[in-house]
């Protein structure tokens, strides 16, 4: 039967999570492709600066050093792909490649941050990832580390939220001299902005003290141990600044014949993008009570 109705555009598309990872994180502007087998970089030296009372001395003083040697981080590679099945009548190969372009853009914010905060993709895990209560290296000449444990901030059951930002801003402070980034669920936006703890800067969320804040879908609130924590806490996490290595957008096969899957005859085009994404010296969590105020009794005029 042919359908009378008339092809029409569907609802305009915006991208959400606005204010997510890739709000804050620097994109690498680094030349060739081979930093899609994963990256290793040396980090800024954490830490403070040190003092000492030995001034004006211009022999014999022995200062302290200032750190325990460079370190070098590691950071795996993982794709974020979309794939859209259907019947390969109907639709031009333009159409087709733009339909599976945007299948990918309307998704991949929330793939990415689910990646970065929990580290699981198909057939293994990723690191660097959030919620991690164990360091991970490799190598055996040069030590490379994946993977810093979080510190877990305060212990117990969950601080308010003012407390929470409060607690990780003092420890980054203590630890890291450049701005840092503080990552919450989606869900902990209202709260942040009821109590007046973000302010909007551009496209970025800020704290008032100056810290970055990423807020997306695609982070669960997990703690640093993968277990999901009691209704109304979620786990929120700090660490130095964030850079992320992201190819182009590349469709499998050039030609329509070769997305001809043969065993249904049907079509099949994948997009993809290759991601890295790694970040500077520390790394700390804490649990945070999310509440709302309740100004009256549902059902009941007040």
């Amino acid at each position: 039967m042919v359908s009378l109705r008339t092809t029409a555009e569907p609802p305009a598309f915006t991208p959400g999570s606005r204010y997510g990872l890739l709000s804050v994180a620097e994109p690498a502007d680094d030349g060739g492709a081979h930093w899609r087998n994963g990256v290793q970089f040396t980090p800024r030296l954490c830490g403070t600066a040190l003092t000492t009372g030995s001034v004006c001395v211009t022999a014999g003083a022995v200062k302290p050093a200032t750190a325990d040697g460079i370190p070098t981080r590691g950071a795996d590679p993982f794709a974020v792909y979309a794939w859209v099945d259907c019947s390969p009548v109907g639709y031009t190969p333009e159409a087709w490649r733009r339909i599976t372009t945007e299948a990918l853009l309307s998704n991949e914010s929330y793939a990415v941050e689910r990646v970065f905060a929990t580290g699981v993709v198909a057939g293994g895990t990723v690191y660097p990832h959030l919620a991690a209560d164990t360091d991970v290296y490799e190598g055996d000449l040069q030590t490379v580390q994946l993977q810093t444990a979080a510190t877990i901030a305060v212990t117990g059951g969950g601080v308010d939220i003012v407390e929470a930002v409060g607690i990780l801003e003092a420890r980054m402070g203590a630890c890291y001299g450049g701005i840092p980034v503080l990552h919450a669920p989606l869900e902990a936006v209202a709260h942040l902005a009821n109590k007046n703890l973000l302010v909007r800067d551009g496209p970025r969320l800020r704290t008032f003290a100056g810290s970055y804040i990423a807020a997306g879908r695609g982070y669960p609130g997990t703690a640093p141990d993968g277990s999901t924590p009691p209704a109304g806490v979620r786990w929120l996490y700090a660490t130095g600044a964030v850079k992320v290595w992201r190819s182009g957008i590349e469709l499998t096969g050039t030609n329509p014949a070769e997305w001809i899957g043969r065993a249904r005859n049907d079509q099949v085009l994948i997009a993809e993008r290759t991601y890295v994404i790694g970040w500077d010296c520390c790394h700390f969590a804490v649990p945070a009570v999310l509440g709302g105020d309740i100004t009256g009794t549902p059902g009941v005029a007040t």
